[in-house]
């Protein structure tokens, strides 16, 4: 899901600006990597959570 995001995004950002395309593109896809890890991260306490209450 992420990488497919990140592949759809990169494109249109150098479309649109050729100057500095790298720079946005890459602060772009940092934005979207870190929010995609809080979501991560917050699935996986989600999950494990739910897996010590099942062992428990």
């Amino acid at each position: 899901m992420s990488s497919a995001g990140t592949v759809s995004i990169h494109p249109i950002l150098c479309r649109n600006g050729h100057i500095g395309c790298g720079k946005k593109s890459m602060i772009s896809v940092i934005i979207i990597c870190f929010l995609f890890s809080l979501y991560a991260i917050d699935m996986s306490c989600k999950l494990t959570l739910i897996v010590n209450r099942k062992i428990t």
